[in-house]
């Protein structure tokens, strides 16, 4: 089943593809959007509409696009998605775009939260962008990494003793001084209460740990983050200033 659809606009229709996914504006009006071209065909396109007109952004072709935006200075990424089920077993890629170039190819990209939104990348006051992917140690074991401008970043000095490797990065976001806050799991355990979990800005850990941390409130004018963390049977307050 496929549906196609049109953007009305002065009474007059704009046919905009089959099984259209949400648009993501721009400015002046302009906006992203992922589509099938041909409903026969599952591989999707993303599309910039401008001026009336839907214009193909992507060279490559995909089974699935998604975490299409654009960047603060209004160019467009993009995360294109491969899979391959030839060997009987399904393996898939993703390729970052952006600005029509590829910075390289992931397993996935983990979206990262911060309020009520979540995105691919997150990007700094000064152009800098950061995001999250897994990287195998096994066949049935990862661990997460970040990437600063298309560069994976070093495993930092931490407080849990013997961990070498993050199993999940969470929250990351660039403070509006181009901070970039994150936290990440540095064990995790059998039981998921008794995961531990640290706090970093700029790759540096706070010093802390915690067995659970709560949904992180970053206040843009006061620039400081502020959230709930539990330790054992502790509850912790915790403001973090920038």
């Amino acid at each position: 089943y496929s549906s196609s659809s049109y953007f009305v606009k002065g009474g007059k229709e704009y046919f905009l593809g089959y099984n259209v996914r949400p648009f993501v504006y721009g400015t002046n009006g302009k906006f992203l959007y992922a589509a099938q071209s041909d409903p026969k065909i599952t591989k999707s396109d993303i599309y910039l509409f401008e001026n009336n007109t839907a214009k193909k952004v992507n060279s490559e072709s995909y089974d699935d696009i998604y975490g299409y935006d654009f960047t603060p200075d209004e160019k467009i990424y993009f995360l294109g998605m491969t899979s391959d089920t030839s060997s009987g077993i399904y393996n898939s890629s993703v390729d970052l775009i952006i600005d029509n170039k590829k910075i390289g190819d992931f397993s996935f990209l983990v979206y990262q939260t911060e309020g009520d939104s979540s995105r691919a990348l997150v990007y700094s006051q000064n152009g800098d962008y950061a995001f999250v992917t897994e990287e195998t140690i096994t066949d049935n074991q990862y661990y997460s990494v970040i990437y600063i401008n298309g560069k994976k970043l070093d495993f930092p000095s931490v407080v849990t003793e013997g961990s070498k490797f993050f199993t999940g990065i969470y929250n990351m976001f660039y403070s509006v001084n181009n901070k970039l806050f994150f936290t990440a799991t540095t064990r995790t355990a059998e039981s998921y209460n008794d995961n531990v979990y640290e706090v970093f800005v700029d790759n540096i850990s706070l010093g802390k740990t915690y067995n659970s941390i709560g949904r992180i409130n970053y206040d843009r004018g006061l620039n400081v983050a502020t959230f709930l963390a539990g330790r054992g049977k502790a509850l912790y307050e915790v403001k973090v200033k920038f």
